[in-house]
C-alpha cells in the first residue's frame, strides 16, 4: 500500500494537470465533453511545456512552488470562466472518468506482473532519463550516461514524466511507474477524443479505442505455421522480429512491453492532432489550428519519427477536404507550423538530431504474409467497413479514408525508402519500421474508426462483426504475453527497482545511499557495455552521470562510436587498476566508484581486491561496494 498510494497520488495529479487546459479547450472546441476529453488526454504535457519555456527563459528551474502557483492559477481561471454544463455532459464526463479510473487500477496490476522478474528491453534507459530530470538542475541536463555532455536527444514525455513525479514528491522509480499508467490512460482518452472530433459516435468510438490501443495482430499465427505455439514463452519476443532485422510493435504489444518510451508517450498527441487538423478546416477554427500546433510541437519533441506520419496524415486530409483548399492551408497550415517551431524553440535551440536522410531499401526482407500478419486483423476490419458503405462521395467527405491511405503509405515506405538516423545497417531500416508500423496501425485504426462510424446509414451486421473481430484479435494477441509472463514466473510488484537487480545485488541499496548523501552532480564510474546486460544500473536508479553507460544507447544519444570506445577502454582500465587509472578519474571528475557482481561481468579480470584497498568504501550490500575517489 506504501507504493501503490504514491501511484495513485501521480495519476490523480497528472489529470489535474490536463483540467488546468479545459477552460481554454472549451472556447475552441463546440463540446465541452470533447475538450474535456482533449485536456485529459493532453495530460501534464501542456503544464511540461510551459514550464519548460519557464525553465529555459528565467532559469526557474522545476520549482514545485512555481508550479503549484501557476496551478492555481489556472483553477482560479477555470472558475471565472465557467460554463454550466447539462446534467448530459455531467453523467458522461463520470462515466468516463469512472472508466478510466477503473483502467488504471486494471494497468498498475498489470504493469506490477510484468515488473515481477528481470527488467526487459530498455527500462535502464528509461528510468535513467526520467531519474536524471528529475534530479537536474539546469536546462539541458547533463548525458546520465556519458559525463561532460548535454543530454540534447532526451524525450519530452521523460520530461513531463519527471516534472510531474517532481511536483507530486515521488521518487523517479514511482514517477516512471506512474507515468506508464498515465500515458496509457491519456491514450484512451485520445482516442475517444480523436474519434469524436474525427466524426465517430457512441460505441464505434469505444471500438476504435479497443482497436488502437490494445487489438492484437496475427503474428502469433504466422509463428505457429513456423513451427512455435502461441503459448510458448518464446513467442512474445518472436512476433516482434517476423521481419528479419527490424523490431515490430503495435500499441497492444508495446502495453505489454511495459517501457515507458517514446512511441507510448507520443500516442495521445499523434491521435489528437490528427482530430484537431481535420477539427480545423472542417470548422475553420484558428483555435483548433493553434491546438494543432501545440500537438505537433510536443510530437516533434517526445519522438521526432512521428513528425512524418503525423504531416502525412494532415496532408491527406487536407487534400482529401477539397473545398477551399488554399485558404484552409494558409489558415491551418501555417499557424500549425509557425506555432509548433515557438512552442518548441526552447527545446530545439538544445537538439542535436539525427542526420535524416532518405535512403532506398536494397533488398527488402518482408515478405507478404509478415504484412498480412502484422495488419491482417485491420484489414478485415477496412473490408467490412467499405462493404458497409460503398458510396464513393461519402468516402472523399470522410477524413477516415485519407488515414488509411496515410497508413498504407508508411507501410510502403519501409519497403522502398527508409530515414537514416546514424546506425551501422540494419539499424537504420530496423527504427524506421519500428516507428512507421507502430503509426500506421494508429492512423488505421482511426481511420477504419470513423468508416465503421460515419454519418450515413450503416448496416447492423457491420457493427456487430467489427466488434467480434477486435476482440477476437485482442484475445488471441494476448496468448504469447500471457504465455511469457507465465514462463517467467514473474510474481507481482510495484516496486519496479527490483527488476533491474533481480540478484538482489546490493545496486538498489548503493542507489538509495547515493540519492540521500551526494548531490545531482555527483559523477560515478560503474559497469558500462552493450545493452541488456544489466550494466549501468545504478546511474539509471540514481539519475546521477555515469562516465559511460550502455554503449548502443549513448550512441543514439548524438555521440560518435570512437569517443564511446575512448571512453570504454579508458573505464576498463580504472577497473584492471592500471597506472593510468588515477588521470582517468582526474578527467572525468570521478566521485565513486562502483563495484560489485556487474562490474565483474562486464570487466573480465578486474582486481576487484586491489580496488577494495586502494580506495575507501563508503557503503556495501548485497556484494556491491561504492568506494570514494580520493578529492584533490
Amino acid at each position: 500500500m506504501n507504493l501503490l498510494l504514491p501511484i495513485f497520488w501521480y495519476y490523480l495529479l497528472s489529470a489535474g494537470l490536463g483540467l488546468v487546459l479545459w477552460p481554454l479547450l472549451r472556447s475552441i472546441v463546440r463540446s465541452p465533453f470533447v475538450a474535456w476529453l482533449c485536456a485529459r488526454a493532453i495530460g501534464g504535457a501542456g503544464f511540461a511545456l510551459l514550464l519548460l519555456n519557464v525553465a529555459v527563459w528565467t532559469g526557474c528551474g522545476l520549482s514545485p512552488a512555481l508550479v503549484r502557483g501557476t496551478a492555481l492559477g489556472c483553477l482560479l481561471l477555470v472558475l471565472w470562466r465557467h460554463r454550466p454544463l447539462t446534467n448530459l455532459e455531467w453523467r458522461a464526463i463520470a462515466k468516463v472518468e469512472g472508466i478510466c479510473l477503473m483502467l488504471a487500477v486494471v494497468f498498475t496490476l498489470a504493469f506490477a506482473w510484468n515488473y515481477g522478474s528481470a527488467a526487459l528491453g530498455e527500462r535502464r534507459l528509461d528510468l535513467g532519463l526520467v531519474s536524471s530530470l528529475m534530479t537536474m538542475q539546469r536546462f539541458p541536463a547533463p548525458d546520465f550516461w556519458f559525463a561532460g555532455a548535454k543530454l540534447d536527444a532526451y524525450y519530452f514525455g521523460s520530461w513531463t514524466a519527471a516534472a510531474v513525479g517532481r511536483l507530486a514528491g515521488v521518487s523517479p522509480a514511482t514517477a516512471y511507474f506512474g507515468g506508464l499508467v498515465a500515458f496509457w490512460v491519456q491514450s484512451v482518452l485520445a482516442a475517444l477524443a480523436a474519434g469524436r472530433l474525427l466524426g465517430a459516435r457512441r460505441l464505434q468510438v469505444w471500438l476504435g479505442v479497443v482497436t488502437i490501443c490494445f487489438m492484437g495482430n496475427a503474428t502469433w499465427l504466422l509463428l505457429w505455421f513456423r513451427g512455435l505455439p502461441p503459448w510458448d514463452a518464446r513467442t512474445l519476443f518472436a512476433s516482434s522480429r517476423i521481419i528479419p532485422g527490424t523490431i515490430n510493435e503495435n500499441p497492444g504489444f508495446a502495453f505489454w512491453g511495459a517501457e515507458l518510451h517514446a512511441h507510448v508517450m507520443v500516442m495521445p498527441c499523434l491521435m489528437l492532432f490528427c482530430g484537431a487538423v481535420w477539427h480545423s478546416m472542417r470548422r475553420g477554427s484558428p483555435g483548433t489550428a493553434g491546438l494543432a500546433s501545440f500537438l505537433a510541437a510536443v510530437i516533434a519533441m517526445t519522438d521526432a519519427w512521428m513528425v512524418i506520419p503525423g504531416a502525412l496524415a494532415a496532408v491527406l486530409m487536407a487534400v482529401g477536404f477539397r473545398r477551399g483548399m488554399g485558404w484552409i492551408v494558409m489558415r491551418t497550415g501555417l499557424p500549425v507550423m509557425l506555432g509548433a517551431v515557438v512552442f518548441a524553440l526552447p527545446f530545439l535551440r538544445h537538439y542535436g538530431g539525427y542526420p535524416l536522410r532518405v535512403l532506398w531499401v536494397g533488398n527488402s526482407s518482408t515478405s507478404f504474409a509478415a504484412i498480412l500478419a502484422l495488419f491482417g486483423p485491420l484489414l478485415v476490419l477496412l473490408i467490412i467497413a467499405l462493404l458497409a458503405k460503398p458510396d464513393l462521395k461519402w468516402l472523399t467527405a470522410s477524413p477516415g479514408m485519407p488515414l488509411v491511405v496515410a497508413a498504407v503509405l508508411l507501410v510502403a515506405m519501409c519497403e522502398f525508402l527508409y530515414i537514416d538516423n546514424g546506425y551501422p545497417p540494419p539499424g537504420e531500416r530496423q527504427n524506421s519500421v519500428f516507428r512507421f508500423h507502430f503509426a500506421a496501425w494508429i492512423l488505421l485504426g482511426l481511420g477504419i474508426t470513423v468508416l465503421q462510424a460515419g454519418r450515413l446509414p450503416s448496416r447492423s451486421w457491420s457493427r456487430h462483426l467489427g466488434w467480434v473481430v477486435v476482440l477476437v484479435s485482442c484475445l488471441a494477441g494476448q496468448w504469447p504475453a500471457l504465455a511469457s509472463l507465465g514462463a517467467r514466473g514473474a510474481l507481482p510488484s510495484l516496486d519496479m527497482r527490483k527488476a533491474l537487480d533481480p540478484e538482489r545485488s546490493g545496486l538498489l541499496e548503493v542507489s538509495d545511499w547515493l540519492v540521500a548523501n551526494t548531490s545531482p552532480e555527483t559523477i560515478i564510474m560503474e559497469s558500462a557495455g552493450a545493452a541488456y546486460k544489466g550494466y549501468a544500473t545504478v546511474s539509471a536508479l540514481s539519475g546521477r552521470t555515469a562516465v559511460l553507460g550502455e554503449t548502443d544507447k549513448v550512441a543514439n544519444h548524438g555521440h560518435s562510436v570512437d569517443s564511446i570506445k575512448s571512453r570504454l577502454d579508458e573505464v576498463y582500465q580504472v577497473y584492471l587498476n592500471l597506472p593510468v587509472s588515477n588521470e582517468i578519474l582526474e578527467k572525468y571528475h570521478v566521485n565513486y566508484i562502483v563495484l560489485g557482481p556487474a562490474e565483474e561481468r562486464a570487466f573480465p579480470n578486474c582486481r576487484t581486491r586491489e580496488m577494495l584497498s586502494k580506495y575507501e568504501v563508503v557503503t556495501k550490500s548485497g556484494g556491491t561496494h561504492l568506494l570514494r575517489v580520493p578529492s584533490k
